[in-house]
């Protein structure tokens, strides 16, 4: 099974953090977002905002060519 592009909102700390390392773990490719920045994680990210949502599914196709799972572990 090859590597799974994991996006998981909420990623900067707690769960969120422990999920980015736990997919890194498994061989997969985390990409955290995130309003705070943080190692691994695209900081400055508002999910409440469907204009940067576009914007950063977009970013997430350009750079890995796909998305497999979505972990929306945002706090809102």
């Amino acid at each position: 099974m090859s590597a799974r592009v994991v996006v998981i909102t909420g990623a900067a700390g707690g769960i969120g953090a422990a999920m980015m390392a736990t997919f890194a773990a498994l061989g997969d490719t985390p990409v955290g977002l995130d309003l705070v920045a943080a190692p691994g994680v695209i900081g400055g990210f508002d999910i409440t905002d469907p204009a940067q949502c576009v914007a950063a599914a977009q970013r997430i196709v350009d750079e890995h060519g796909r998305s497999d799972v979505l972990c929306n572990n945002a706090g809102i």
